[in-house]
């Protein structure tokens, strides 16, 4: 029994020992993870800790942004209160007509910091073409290292010239901008004349036209301030009228002059010539646009054309028609450009009235559009491409126009298609235009193309004319040799 018990005793002792080894084991394998599981719980609370200095740095950076932010919001009211004052000046415009468009200090000053920026990527352009140039110079280049640097030296000069076109453009609309802030509320009248031609197949035979629908505007409308005759570089001077230095209201310009691209012109496309109208030096705000073959037949004010608050006034219904028609070559072009889709049909053969600042407008909505009209040199077949028309759309869209019935505009168009013999048609609209109240007519150029019935067309004309405006104005030549000249 005695040795029983001692043999229990040692069985505990060394069950105490093994959980005592087991228990140090324990602690000792486990002593790493635990020390990594404390250096992780303090890691998280250092990295907490520094996030939370970021988030109070972030929040004193986010102060002092409002602060300069407070700064600006004072800069843009100050900015505020100086587009309120220009916009002060505007004219208030009845209640079925919007504001007319008027160009702030703020919109001015916008212009010439986007000129500053495009000098700018031009010179930078510039200096980097030079170091192209100077790095082809260095000797040891293969073939095609060198036809990769003329290919790299060509796209720069290419980003040279858009640039400045882009350049000038902006240049030429801020100058234009400019002058109609100065604009002291005159009218202009611009003629596009084709000059003389004695070819019996073109429409743009001289039939004296010009010379009297001048007539027409002296007697009728004296209270014009400019008169502006576009012609070709090519044109000869009109015979009959006077020098430029002797010339006090008409002013002959070379249209080219005003042309995106020199290959475009001398043009023979009317409508290519509206495109490039607003870009007349000088020219007031409002103007009429008038063919040589419009003619005025009594006494005409300025309302006539403008409403008391400058809007084009026009006398037609609008009646849409496709600028481009379904079987139209150039139509996938004008859907991928964007280019205006519409013109205000029913308006054509008759003056109408335009503004700068309007036309402007309308370059900023179709940028390319007018030098896309410009570069056909000839009229595009159905007449699709008259801008006169297509820019009335565009106010008429923009409530940029004054709507009246058409029963005042007072309109007469003599035939389309005359006969050989054009004596009786001629004394018919002479006795019409006399008796009836008819403010302007049309004569259209349908002549025949023989010679011999031409010219006795050419003389009915001439005494049409001579009878319907008899009076000689002082800016024409007295007694010019006609027969000489046309």
């Amino acid at each position: 029994m005695l040795f029983r018990r001692k043999t229990n005793k040692s069985y505990t002792k060394i069950i105490l020992f093994i959980a005592l080894a087991f228990f140090v084991f324990f602690i000792f394998s486990f002593e790493k993870p635990v020390q990594r599981l404390v250096i992780k719980t303090l890691e998280n609370i250092e990295n907490e800790y520094e996030n939370k200095i970021k988030e109070i740095e972030s929040l004193k950076e986010e102060l002092k942004t409002n602060r300069k932010l407070r700064n600006k919001e004072k800069d843009f009211f100050n900015l505020k209160e100086e587009a309120e004052f220009q916009e002060s000046k505007i004219i208030k415009l009845e209640d079925d007509e919007e504001e007319v468009i008027f160009y702030t200090g703020i919109e001015i000053e916008k212009d010439e910091i986007q000129i500053k920026k495009k000098e700018y990527m031009i010179q930078r352009t510039e200096f980097d073409l030079a170091k192209l140039e100077q790095e082809k110079e260095k000797p040891g280049k293969t073939v095609v290292e060198t036809e990769e640097e003329n290919a790299l030296i060509d796209k720069k000069k290419r980003e040279i010239e858009k640039l400045a076109k882009e350049l000038n453009k902006q240049k030429r609309n801020l100058q234009i901008k400019k002058e109609i802030n100065e604009d002291e509320g005159k009218i202009d009248l611009i003629y596009s004349w084709a000059g003389i031609t004695k070819d019996l197949h073109k429409r743009n035979r001289y039939n004296y036209e010009l010379q009297f629908s001048l007539r027409a505007v002296a007697k009728y409308l004296p209270w014009l301030n400019k008169i502006y005759i576009l012609i070709n570089s090519d044109t000869t001077y009109p015979y009959w009228l006077k020098p430029q230095d002797e010339l006090d209201k008409i002013v002959i310009l070379d249209r080219c002059q005003f042309f995106e691209n020199e290959e475009d012109c001398p043009t023979y496309n009317s409508f290519a010539v509206y495109s490039i109208v607003h870009r007349i030096p000088g020219l007031s705000n409002k103007f009429i646009l008038i063919d040589d073959d419009f003619f005025f037949n009594q006494p005409v004010k300025e309302d006539y054309f403008f409403s008391k608050n400058d809007l084009p006034i026009c006398y037609e219904p609008r009646k849409l028609q496709r600028t481009y028609r379904a079987h139209d070559e150039l139509l996938p072009v004008a859907k991928e450009k964007g280019y205006p889709r519409w013109k205000y049909a029913r308006y054509t053969h008759r003056p109408k009235p335009h503004r700068r600042d309007f036309i402007l407008k309308f370059e900023e909505q179709y940028p390319t559009f007018l030098e896309f009209v410009q570069s056909h040199k000839v009229r595009h077949k159905h007449l699709v491409e008259d801008l006169s028309v297509i820019y009335l759309e565009f106010y008429y869209t923009n409530s940029m126009m004054k709507k009246l019935p058409k029963k005042q505009s007072k309109f007469y168009q003599t035939l389309f298609r005359h006969k050989d013999d054009i004596g009786p048609e001629f004394e018919n609209n002479y006795e019409t235009l006399t008796t009836q109240d008819l403010i302007v007519f049309n004569v259209n150029d349908d002549w025949s193309p023989d010679n011999e019935i031409y010219q006795k067309q050419r003389k009915v004309l001439w005494n049409f004319f001579n009878k319907m405006y008899p009076e000689v104005p002082d800016f024409e030549i007295p007694n010019p040799d006609h027969e000489a000249n046309t």
